[in-house]
């Protein structure tokens, strides 16, 4: 699933998706905030009759790699807890507030959506915007 490509931040490494060239929004960021709310609520939908919940997570973007992006942005992530109901999706990761990550995200229907990420260290120094931007232009012209 993860590609060759590593780029290297002091103590960490952000491991782009399988295709890191195909067109979609490149970001590094931190959670500032994750709220969890129904996706569907207890019996609104057949195949979740006890409820499905997800999680609005918001973040600051450090480092905009690929796409327009402003300061902040918000990517419903599947799972969470809300109240005693806990939807847990193993495939997707918990976004706590204060955690750093690598997301490169797709666009569906007016919402931004996880298609990769990975977790980095909040402490590691990261490298220029301009230099992840070229190192991702240079790895997509081989």
């Amino acid at each position: 699933m993860l590609s060759l490509l590593i780029w290297t931040l002091q103590a960490h490494a952000y491991i782009p998706p399988a295709d890191p060239c195909a067109p979609s929004t490149k970001l590094i960021g931190t959670v500032q905030s994750a709220a969890a709310t129904w996706t569907y609520s207890p019996g609104a939908n057949p195949r979740y009759p006890d409820g499905r919940v997800g999680t609005n997570v918001t973040l600051q973007v450090e480092r905009a790699i690929q796409g327009q992006l402003g300061s902040t942005i918000t990517v419903r992530v599947p799972g969470g807890t809300l109240g005693t109901h806990v939807t847990n999706i193993p495939e997707f990761p918990t976004m706590e507030p204060g955690t750093r990550w690598a997301l490169d995200l797709g666009f569906f229907q007016g919402k931004f959506f996880l298609q990769d990420w990975q977790q980095l260290d909040p402490a590691a120094e990261l490298p220029s915007q301009s230099y992840l931007i070229q190192a991702l232009s240079d790895w997509c012209s081989q």
